[in-house]
């Protein structure tokens, strides 16, 4: 592990509050760029100074944050419910799996707010709800869709909680104008990159109790937690987060700085101070690639484009495009 992050990683490995701020006052960067698609939403975000979440689960990478607690129940328990719900799905022209998988889908089941903890609650509920009324026989095809159903009671420890299911994630990059992140999540160049002082944040995880940053360590290594016994520290956010922390150096371009939150169910936060705004050398007032939208035709894109000019005009945020050079590679902003 880079030395750099030893300091920190240690901190929150031994639950240290004091010491983990002390640690990130030393190693966080004095700015963090949010590079992203050029779309209506993106820049309501923006002038509204909010940043988006999102649960890790739903990241391009399949190995993000993929150690997920040291109870080796937790660490099984949603690709068993998955394997299941994919079952119920094959098997939905029987009448009774039909009917279950109505009942459970009409609970939001699916939805990525329902814990995997409530969501094997849910399905046994509506499972012992219809056994009554079928035969045996009419049952087997549920019964073999839901092998594992049964075999789950839960936590082994009532204070556990699967920390990633319950978490909310916004993603940033040390690197300002890097040519990959403006490919990968500037929309081949075409969006924006919005660049953020970080003065700010440590005093709001100072006045929180479920918000933190932590840096992405990149490692050929997977982070594992399972030589931990459950404990109360090891129950608590900051001894979890270092699985949010860890992704194979393929991924070492990025430069990766994370907000890390808990029980987020508005999936936004306030922003922090905007330095300057970038517009990728494919930028156009009038994005044609998601103007089939109603939500983003033309007039709504150009009343956006506006308000953003303004807004950044009104707190004196400078705006560039960013444009290659003709004889190297590289780029350069005007």
């Amino acid at each position: 592990m880079n030395e750099k992050f030893q300091k920190l990683y240690d901190s929150l490995k031994n639950a240290n509050f004091d010491l983990y701020i002390n640690s990130l006052e030393d190693i966080l960067p004095e700015n963090i760029y949010w590079y992203c698609e050029h779309n209506n939403r993106n820049i309501e975000l923006v002038i509204n100074n909010k940043l988006p979440l999102s649960n890790p689960q739903s990241f391009n990478d399949p190995f993000d944050s993929l150690s997920f607690t040291i109870d080796p129940q937790v660490r099984s328990h949603r690709t068993n419910f998955d394997y299941m719900i994919r079952q119920l799905f094959a098997n939905s022209n029987d009448k009774v799996v039909r009917d279950l998988l109505d009942r459970i889908l009409d609970k939001d089941i699916l939805s990525t707010s329902v814990s995997y903890n409530d969501k094997y609650k849910l399905l046994k509920q509506e499972l012992d709800r219809i056994k009554h009324k079928y035969t045996e026989i009419e049952m087997i095809s549920v019964r073999k869709s839901t092998p594992w159903l049964y075999r789950f009671y839960g936590f082994s420890n009532k204070s556990l909680t699967d920390f990633v299911t319950d978490s909310a994630v916004s993603c940033f990059s040390e690197c300002k104008n890097d040519i990959l992140m403006w490919a990968h999540y500037g929309k081949s160049c075409s969006g924006f990159c919005i660049e953020y002082s970080t003065k700010d944040i440590i005093n709001r995880i100072n006045r929180s109790i479920n918000y933190f940053i932590v840096p992405i360590i990149y490692d050929q290594k997977m982070y594992s937690d399972s030589d931990h016994p459950i404990s109360k520290k090891t129950m608590s956010y900051l001894w979890n987060l270092p699985q949010f922390m860890f992704k194979h150096p393929m991924w070492e371009h990025e430069k990766e700085w994370r907000i890390v939150t808990f029980n987020n169910s508005n999936m936004v936060i306030d922003s922090y101070e905007i330095k300057s705004i970038t517009l990728g050398y494919n930028f156009s007032v009038f994005n044609k690639y998601i103007s089939n939208n109603p939500k983003h035709d033309e007039k709504s894109q150009i009343n956006a484009y506006i308000n953003m000019m303004n807004y950044a005009r009104d707190n004196e945020i400078s705006v560039h495009q960013l444009e290659p050079q003709t004889n190297i590679y590289k780029t350069e902003l005007r």
